[in-house]
């Protein structure tokens, strides 16, 4: 049970007590102001009810507040409409930061002259009520008691950073699933199906309203879920169940993924446990769509606030009310959940791994979420409240300090220049190009266009995609890359089936098994290069030979279209494209070096296998030097070089990078004005002796170690 302080607040002045719903004036009767009741005054002095602060005086003097040890914040107002008296016959006895005693005289006001115009009933109103459990009438000098509720503190995870203020929306799991048998199997074999439909057809609406909220990455995890919905499993023991037993399908879907979420939240890595979550919105959506309901809790938030619930769905994302949710606190999770990575990407700040703590939190209440620390505040007090307040004025402060970085350069101290990249996949993401500073945009993910669309996109749909992007970019160039799918990135009308799809259909060996799709798309973007600087860059290249029937489709297209070349540009993300670097530069305009997979293909370890995914390791001296390689033989030909991948954005690689002499690093927009303010700490020469040291580094603890020196030695 929560504990509870009681206040009683006495009589201000005397006279008969009036309910506070029978005051003939709507904003006290309907309990705008706060809750509490009314007195006929009958006499012309208000007297403390509380022991307090007086934090509220009105200019006209008819209206005060009092604040109690235990923060309630007790407002009397004198009369109805007496604000229109413009404080005639008022006079104050106390002004804003008095300390008052129960009975102290506070205002002194002309009964007789106030009576002749105004009624003289003067509510007297906790005004704070959501720190209230519950009021209780008092007798005598004492009007009632309030019970407050004590301010309580959790600590849960920091998941996402940040901090929020608002009343709590609570979401409670409720599910009463039945088990019967069904009259026609058949019927509800088609009931089941129809249902997957309607699921499939609500995640591809969510997956298009996301892709202008999020990034690529994050595109593909709600795409990832939405191939859940038609997983080969979960259909046939379903439909098994339906025929063979002729059992209800809400509760085969039930007991199946039942089944699998326990499994995934008994495993030990965090991760694994995650993705549980994943498979709790996927049964959720499949029980309300066989109901005939969407799956959404947009009709629980009518106003901005803290969402409380058992753990993040990934598809909140697409969700139109996203813009109400404050901050998230929930039961469980952690923070490589896909609804903790999509919380991160949106801004919003995360407490998670509550447990039971959570129970204790009602609708209503008021809550502080601090997603640096991982407290959650409930009920706070005024100082609490105002120590948060100051810390998000900080906050802003920082941010705002680092926009001087917007307009500027990311020059080093000896002047070496490092242009800026965003790596994007959807228009709305220009926008935050543009509000931190990108030079260009370094990796435009062109598959999330693709994965917003419930078919193949026509050449002027992209077409009209790439035009607008380049438009919006006001002249600063794209690289796009032209449609990677396979391994971890699913089409939702493409399906790929492979045991081990990071090592066979995927990237450039799609495009040349659908030749027509792949001229389409280079089409619509040689058409969109008359709209701005386009270059284009290709994924998954091993061989010379890729590259020559690469070269030789793009001139095709280019005739076709009748406009100028554009660049053409190598990801490096093989051993063999990296080995065979000084070979590539004799025939591209640009290399791109994609860190992510130039990892996991050198070290042989797939980065989502969980039994692996430990030695998936960029700091690998192996991957270091395949990099220093590629870096090296592509300046020795003036070839422009670009990083992409996630240790482009790592802060401790930035020395590395200006050391080799990399022109460009493309990294979330959100770390651009940061990475420019580090790299004009930093000197080109220094950066190069870095460098040297890391070429005789022989364990990742020894490159872990040098790098920290020369952290070190620079500070």
């Amino acid at each position: 049970m929560e504990e509870l302080v009681t206040v009683t607040v006495y009589r201000p002045l005397p006279g008969a007590v009036v309910p506070i719903e029978q005051v003939p004036d709507k904003v006290f009767a309907d309990k705008l102001l706060g809750d509490g009741v009314a007195v006929q005054a009958e006499d012309g002095c208000v007297h403390s009810p509380v022991e307090g602060e007086v934090v509220l005086l009105f200019p006209t003097l008819h209206a005060l507040a009092i604040r109690t040890e235990h923060d309630l914040e007790i407002m009397i107002h004198i009369g109805l409409d007496t604000v229109h008296l413009q404080g005639e016959g008022f006079t104050a006895l106390v002004k804003v930061g008095d300390r008052v005693q129960i009975g102290q005289p506070l205002i002194r006001f002309d009964l007789q002259q106030v009576a002749k115009t105004h009624s003289l009933l003067t509510p007297v109103l906790v005004a704070n009520m959501e720190r209230v459990e519950r009021i209780e009438q008092g007798t005598g000098d004492v009007l009632f008691h309030v019970f407050v509720k004590r301010e309580r503190t959790l600590q849960g995870l920091p998941i996402s950073e940040g901090i929020a203020m608002g009343t709590a929306f609570v979401i409670r799991p409720s599910h009463n699933v039945k088990r019967y048998l069904v009259d026609d199997p058949a019927a509800e074999t088609e009931r089941f199906r129809n249902a997957v439909l309607m699921a499939k057809e609500e995640m591809g609406k969510l997956i298009q309203t996301a892709t202008t909220r999020l990034s690529a990455q994050e595109i593909e995890i709600l795409s990832a879920q939405e191939l859940l919905l038609e997983d080969p499993l979960l259909m046939d023991e379903v439909l098994q169940g339906i025929c063979e037993r002729g059992t209800n399908a809400e509760w085969l879907v039930w007991d199946v993924m039942q089944h699998w979420i326990q499994e995934f939240f008994a495993m030990e890595d965090p991760y694994m446990r995650g993705r549980a979550i994943d498979l709790i919105d996927v049964r959720d959506r499949l029980l309300k769509a066989l109901e005939g309901r969407a799956h959404t809790i947009e009709d629980l938030i009518d106003a901005p606030g803290v969402l409380v619930l058992d753990e993040i769905p990934p598809s909140i994302a697409g969700e139109p009310y996203i813009s109400y949710i404050l901050g998230i606190v929930t039961v469980r999770g952690n923070e490589t959940s896909h609804g903790a990575i999509i919380a991160r990407s949106l801004g919003i700040p995360v407490v998670s791994g509550l447990g039971d703590e959570v129970l204790q939190i009602e609708h209503g209440d008021f809550l502080i979420v601090d997603g640096v620390s991982g407290q959650v505040v409930q009920h706070p007090t005024q100082d609490s409240l105002d120590h948060f307040q100051q810390k998000l004025i900080d906050q802003m402060a920082a941010e705002k300090e680092l926009l001087i970085w917007k307009d500027r350069k990311a020059l080093t101290k000896d002047q070496f220049p490092v242009s800026m990249g965003a790596n994007i996949g959807g228009l709305e993401d220009t926008k935050r190009v543009r509000k931190y500073g990108a030079d260009e945009i370094g990796l435009f993910r062109t598959e999330i266009l693709f994965m917003s669309y419930q078919h193949w996109p026509t050449e002027d749909e992209q077409f009209t995609a790439y035009q607008r992007i380049l438009q919006e970019m006001e002249g600063r160039p794209v690289i796009f890359r032209v449609l990677d799918i396979g391994g971890d990135k699913p089409l939702p009308y493409f399906s790929i089936e492979e045991q081990n799809p990071f090592l066979g259909y995927r990237g450039i060996r799609v495009l040349f098994d659908q030749k027509e799709k792949f001229r389409s798309q280079l089409r619509a973007l040689y058409r969109a290069s008359r709209f701005g600087p386009v270059k284009i860059m290709f994924p998954m290249i091993h061989s010379i030979e890729e590259w020559q029937e690469i070269q030789s489709i793009c001139e095709e297209v280019r005739k076709e279209t009748g406009v100028e070349s554009v660049p053409l540009g190598l990801m490096v993300e093989t051993p063999a494209a990296a080995l065979l670097i000084d070979f590539f530069v004799e025939y591209v305009d640009f290399v791109s070096i994609g860190t992510n997979d130039l990892t996991q293909y050198t070290l042989a370890v797939d980065r989502q296998n969980d039994r692996v995914k430990e030695l998936y390791d960029p700091f690998h001296p192996a991957v270091l030097r395949l990099i220093q390689y590629v870096v090296r033989a592509a300046k020795a030909k003036d070839r422009w070089v670009g990083v992409c991948g996630e240790l482009a954005g790592d802060e401790r690689m930035l020395p590395f990078w200006i050391g080799l002499g990399v022109n460009e690093l493309s990294v979330n927009p959100s770390r651009i004005l940061w990475l420019k303010k580090r790299i004009s700490e930093l000197t080109a020469e220094q950066a190069k002796l870095l460098v040297d040291r890391l070429q005789t580094a022989r364990t990742r603890d020894e490159v872990i170690r040098v790098l920290q020196e020369h952290e070190h030695l620079l500070s």
